[in-house]
């Protein structure tokens, strides 16, 4: 008797545990690197370019009630095209993020987040201004009661100074920090 009643007593500690991840007050810190392959047909010319971006994304949130969280990041991103320079962008993101299934026992949980972007933008001497705005979802997998991978798909538009609006798709990995 006394040990079902140990076992029992282990897997609710353990189911509580495993849900204060999200819960009001907590924090999230973290971040996500990205990587994104895009090809577009340039409208005057016809011409194909091809990008390779690679995005790192420290993070910060507060979970404001239950399973629902508010925070920045500060992106960097770095573009690489064929036929043209380097671009670096630093960008800062307001975001809210919301779990909303609960995927196993372990406190593991399918989000959602979105985002709005302002930045710069620096190729060579030129720098321009950068807003946009996207949404990711994917599994927050917790390893324990602290931590936990993230794995993503997202979509983003970019609007760049003086260019046409950018599209992308997106999948990334993320690892957060829940104290």
């Amino acid at each position: 008797m006394i040990k079902k009643l140990i076992i029992i007593t282990a897997i609710i500690a353990y189911a509580c545990v495993c849900t204060a991840q999200t819960q009001k007050g907590k924090w999230m810190i973290g971040g996500s690197i990205g990587f994104s392959s895009i090809s577009t047909t340039e409208k005057y010319n016809g011409n194909s370019v091809s990008e390779t971006i690679i995005t790192i994304s420290p993070s910060v949130k507060h979970f404001v009630v239950k399973d629902f969280a508010v925070g920045a990041a500060l992106s960097y991103v770095s573009i690489a095209a064929t036929g043209s320079s380097n671009v670096s962008i630093v960008e800062f993101d307001p975001t809210i993020r919301y779990y909303f299934v609960p995927l196993g026992r372990n406190g593991s949980k399918l989000f959602s987040e979105a985002w709005y972007t302002f930045g710069s933008q620096s190729s060579g001497n030129t720098n321009i201004h950068v807003s946009g705005y996207g949404i990711k979802v994917g599994p927050a997998v917790f390893l324990n009661e602290h931590t936990a991978i993230e794995i993503t798909l997202g979509y983003s538009t970019s609007t760049f100074e003086g260019n046409p609006q950018q599209n992308s798709i997106a999948m990334g990995v993320g690892f957060q920090i829940h104290i």
